[in-house]
């Protein structure tokens, strides 16, 4: 038995090694440069990877902002929508009052009524006057006449 691997003592053509290891080696350098082009693809998809991820990130931020946004603009909304009510009820009974919209017709109105209380607190006060009305009606309606004008009663209790 010979220590000798059996491809050494096999005879070879010298010039069919040597195509043999060029054509393995321009298989090994197609094969380099394919790991090459994988690893370079690997990195490229890596920092890819990582742009994506901290892309994600920011949209995930942006998307927690506009989030809070959003119920601010819920909570405007509905206060809005309070005083709008609040508003159109205030409207409603200006009109209600005054039976007009319209301002200066409502100022004209509160004058008239103040106009009118004027007089009928004066038409009152005669009835306090013993020289005027004051004799005219009995204690009961003077007193009331009193109370009408913010006064006590004196006469009736």
């Amino acid at each position: 038995m010979s220590d000798t691997p059996i491809s050494d003592s096999t005879p070879h053509n010298v010039a069919d090694l040597g195509m043999l290891c060029r054509t393995l080696e321009r298989l090994a350098a197609v094969r380099l440069d394919y790991i090459n082009q994988l690893e370079a693809n690997n990195n490229a998809a890596n920092a890819e990877i990582e742009r994506l991820k901290k892309s994600n990130l920011q949209l995930r931020e942006g998307a927690e902002e506009q989030k809070q946004r959003i119920h601010s603009l819920i909570a405007e909304r509905d206060t809005a929508q309070t005083y709008a009510d609040q508003k159109w009820k205030l409207r409603r009974e200006f009109h209600d009052l005054f039976g007009t919209d319209d301002v200066e017709q409502a100022v004209a109105v509160v004058r008239d009524m103040n106009d009118r209380i004027k007089r009928l607190e004066d038409f009152a006060s005669r009835f306090l006057n013993p020289d005027d009305l004051g004799w005219a009606i009995g204690k009961y309606d003077r007193d009331e006449a009193r109370e009408a004008l913010g006064k006590e009663r004196v006469e009736s209790k």
